[in-house]
């Protein structure tokens, strides 16, 4: 985290830690080690997805996997493993960097959803 507190101890744990930026103070919420984003940021993420996820996806099942990812990104709570697949969609759109260095999030998102799709069950970690 941010402030160099370490998360520790059980996935029910709540950690809210404040830090300041250069205008405001920044809250940064952990639950269970995966960082959780506000409704605001879910929205901003929702139409940068919108607006640009044609370019992430590729494949026959685009629009599928479009579709799974827009319900993902509506829904108000997620697992630890939803939240590692929001991770993937944020980091796919950063189209700041070379397309090319991103290559393997984008990957590793479609591979997931595709999984995910197939089996709602599935899980990237094994049990």
């Amino acid at each position: 985290m941010a402030d160099g507190h370490a998360l520790q101890g059980a996935a029910s744990c709540l950690i809210v830690s404040e830090f300041n930026t250069f205008d405001k103070v920044v809250k940064h919420t952990e639950i269970g080690g995966m960082d959780r984003r506000s409704e605001e940021q879910m929205r901003k993420l929702r139409k940068e997805w919108t607006d640009g996820g044609f370019v992430v996806l590729k494949g026959d099942d685009h629009k599928e996997i479009d579709r799974w990812i827009l319900r993902l990104l509506d829904k108000k709570t997620r697992s630890d493993e939803e939240e590692y697949i929001v991770s993937r969609v944020d980091h796919s759109l950063n189209f700041d960097i070379p397309f090319q260095a991103t290559n393997v999030v984008r990957d590793d998102l479609l591979h997931i959803v595709r999984m995910k799709m197939k089996d709602p069950n599935w899980t990237r970690l094994p049990r």
